[in-house]
């Protein structure tokens, strides 16, 4: 199972409720920086994969200017893993190992297609025995902060949660008192959070598959 260009730019704008061009713009900036994978039309389009959504996702999400698509895609999706932390069942392969946020975001709908994540689900379900009162909800949030860029995901359910954080801010508090950055517009004081949920995720997941 896979999708074309085209199929992914549609399922984007139907999750958001965007309209179209506000998926094609993107699309087209990352597939002439060389971002996503370029093909023709019709029967020989080019199929995509977990890769260019998570691109995709990280270029209409991320927090920055809509004129600034390939600095988010660049800025956010280069996110070096800073915090991870798990209770319950172990996350699928694809998303534990993962170091940054672009690989972190595709392992996400990657094991969305093959099946992994569901196990994951399942996993973290409400046991028999647990309290009836605690509701046996599953979902997962993938979070991404700006002015200065930030991101990460949680995956939870009634007995199991995953958390990673993606940063370039320093952990050591010495070095964060003394840290500046030299991006513009990192200062700004007006925070922005977007953030989308598992359904975004399996809906990818469904329609690309598991192709790396």
């Amino acid at each position: 199972m896979s999708a074309t260009p085209g199929q992914l730019k549609a399922k984007v704008a139907e999750l958001f409720k965007l309209p179209a061009n506000a998926v094609d713009y993107p699309w087209r900036v990352l597939r002439e920086a060389g971002f996503v994978t370029k093909g023709g039309r019709g029967a020989s389009a080019a199929k995509v994969t977990p890769h260019d959504a998570a691109f995709l996702l990280i270029a209409v999400a991320g927090p920055l200017p809509a004129a600034d698509v390939l600095t988010s895609a660049l800025r956010y999706g280069g996110l070096p893993l800073r915090d991870a932390s798990a209770e319950g069942a172990d996350l699928p392969e694809v998303i534990a190992l993962a170091e940054t946020f672009v690989d972190g975001l595709a392992g996400l709908i990657a094991a969305a297609g093959d099946g992994s994540l569901d196990r994951y689900r399942a996993a973290t379900a409400r046991k028999p025995d647990a309290d009836p009162r605690v509701p046996g909800l599953f979902d997962i949030e993938v979070t991404l902060y700006g002015a200065y860029p930030q991101a990460g995901f949680r995956a939870y359910g009634s007995n199991g949660r995953a958390e990673r954080h993606y940063s370039e801010l320093p952990t050591d508090m010495d070095a964060l008192r003394t840290w500046k950055t030299t991006q513009p517009g990192d200062d700004s004081d007006l925070s922005t959070v977007n953030r989308f949920s598992g359904r975004t995720i399996w809906a990818l997941g469904q329609l690309i598959g598991s192709a790396a």
